[in-house]
């Protein structure tokens, strides 16, 4: 099985990735503030030229913020990065 990291080169197609680490505590209380249908970013994956990404989602997910607003999660989704990029 593939580690994320070479998930990611696969993704990108660099030769080499930094990662960070972070300590990220879940709250015991999340706040449902709507419904994720896409997630958009950008990224200057493949040719190193900064392009904007839209991946519509088959299922949407729950977007759900801390009670202080410093922490987004999307739950609900099955996600997966291949060589076509993100999926799910």
């Amino acid at each position: 099985m593939k580690t994320p990291e070479q998930k990611f080169l696969d993704f990108t197609g660099y030769d080499k990735v930094k990662t960070y680490e972070q300590n990220i505590q879940l709250p015991s209380t999340m706040i449902h503030i709507g419904n994720a249908y896409e997630i958009s970013y950008q990224s200057n994956k493949f040719d190193g030229k900064m392009r904007n990404y839209v991946h519509p989602l088959k299922k949407y997910g729950s977007v759900l913020i801390d009670p202080k607003g410093k922490l987004i999660v999307i739950t609900g989704l099955n996600l997966s990065i291949t060589k076509r990029g993100l999926t799910g």
